[in-house]
């Protein structure tokens, strides 16, 4: 009968075409929604199921949703998994991690679609799955390289079929050999970080210049079978002193202190950060710029940068935009400051934002053609901490309030769409009103629109796609 009457919801929805009910269920024992992961390219979610195992969320349970089948694919059942992740090679191929009593990661299962198709040996360290190969990155011994000046890289090819592994010394990316460190600023080691597509992977660093309002970005792009295929350099000079942030584009030092506000960024790559459009190979590098030369960590903020680049590495445009209001200026350039930037709707999408002392979320929609700001806002919002425990048994986390939505609690991508996206927007104030109890609020998305997950935390849990 809940099946039917998801059937009716689904189509009725689809017909009005301004949301689709995918799920609304009630939360079962044992049996709590872990995780929610939307695919980004094929317009689908996965929901994962499991229970609480002391401090972690095994996962039982992974159902797969979409919008043209009112029934959903159920890829896993009565298992235990640390985490199940999709390929980033392979459409509808999976792995699942499996994990001992004390939480150490077992054997890896890999999925076609619902069937198991191989299973990897844990002490093979292996972190890539497609249909025929697991993949890892590391020394000969396939274990981490801090040091890619005294080491090289090997590449490990796990065949799933034949259990056996080819191991490739990678040539090492000529812009790791004989650098003068004197020429760029305070460059120590050189760091380096890596990036995997559907067909290839690749090796970057970047170098500061002594000047600290240029840089230099370098990419090694290798083919699956470890040989490399390309190297592309972008030399860029914003005009303005570059400053860190907390990006993604490198490593902070977290083991030796208690404070975030004694972290620290311990390379270079985090002067900025990088992406790549999936479809176009065109890559875009965003960062902050500061008012005062050469203080890379403790200056207030200036602005934002935003580079694009062809896939040849042809540079396309390259825009700054400063900002006025002091939230946005003051204290911003340590670790606790967050800098992001995607592609939502064909559109740039840029936030930054801080949940300590000064609590906002910024964002801003690049025209990606131009480059052109579009618009932007800046949303403040209010922190309802949770604990540890509340953490492992709560199914959808939200932590930001903001003052017009007494009943709701969002994660960040909300507080996004809460703003720019109008149905988003309708729809929540409605739950808002009609909502008896406190509820909490995620969003994802995809390439063809937004997916609204809300939960109550102890009854049900809803899953309304939008589309763009």
């Amino acid at each position: 009968m809940r099946r039917l009457f998801f059937s009716i919801a689904l189509l009725s929805s689809l017909l009005s075409s301004a949301q689709t009910t995918i799920i609304n269920e009630k939360i079962e024992k044992d049996n709590n929604p872990m995780d929610f992961e939307v695919l980004s390219k094929q317009n689908k979610l996965l929901v994962k199921k499991g229970k609480s195992y002391g401090t972690i969320r095994g996962i039982n349970k992974v159902e797969l949703y979409s919008l043209d089948n009112p029934e959903p694919m159920e890829l896993v059942k009565d298992e235990k998994f640390l985490r199940f992740i999709p390929s980033p090679f392979d459409d509808n191929i999976y792995s699942g991690d499996g994990f001992n009593t004390v939480g150490w990661q077992t054997d890896t299962k890999i999925y076609d679609g619902n069937k198991v198709i191989a299973t990897v040996d844990g002490d093979k360290r292996l972190f890539l799955f497609s249909k025929d190969f697991s993949y890892g990155l590391g020394s000969e011994k396939n274990k981490i390289v801090d040091n890619i000046e005294k080491h090289d890289l090997f590449w490990h090819k796990y065949d799933n079929k034949l259990k056996k592994t080819q191991v490739i010394k990678l040539e090492k990316p000529s812009f790791f050999n004989n650098v003068n460190k004197k020429d760029y600023y305070d460059l120590d080691d050189l760091a380096y970080t890596t990036r995997f597509h559907k067909n290839s992977f690749e090796i970057a660093t970047k170098y500061i210049n002594k000047d600290i309002k240029s840089f230099v970005l370098h990419r090694a792009i290798f083919d699956l079978n470890g040989k490399n295929i390309k190297t592309i350099t972008y030399n860029v000079n914003i005009g303005k002193p570059l400053i860190f942030s907390n990006n993604g584009g490198g490593k902070m030092d977290v083991s030796a202190h208690v404070s975030s506000n004694a972290l620290k960024f311990v390379d270079q790559l985090s002067i900025n950060n990088y992406l790549i459009d999936k479809d176009t190979n065109e890559l875009y590098i965003y960062g902050l710029y500061g008012k005062k030369d050469k203080r890379l960590y403790n200056t207030d903020v200036g602005g934002y940068y935003v580079v694009k680049f062809d896939a040849e590495g042809k540079l396309l445009w390259q825009k700054t935009e400063e900002f006025s209001d002091d939230d946005l200026t003051h204290d911003a350039s340590k670790t606790r400051i967050n800098l992001d930037f995607s592609i939502v709707n064909n559109q740039g999408r840029l936030t930054f934002y801080q949940h300590f002392s000064r609590k906002f979320y910024y964002y801003s929609q690049i025209d990606l053609a131009s480059g052109n700001m579009i618009n932007s806002s800046k949303i403040p919002f209010s922190v309802d901490k949770m604990w540890q425990a509340e953490l492992r048994n709560t199914q959808v986390l939200a932590f930001f309030t903001l003052k017009e939505y007494k009943k709701l609690k969002f994660d960040f991508t909300t507080l996004y769409f809460n703003g720019s996206n109008k149905k988003v927007q309708d729809y929540l104030i409605e739950l808002n009103k009609s909502s008896k109890k406190e509820i909490s609020v995620n969003s994802d998305v995809s390439e063809k629109g937004v997916w609204l997950i809300e939960s109550d935390n102890s009854n049900y849990y809803k899953v309304t796609f939008f589309e763009f």
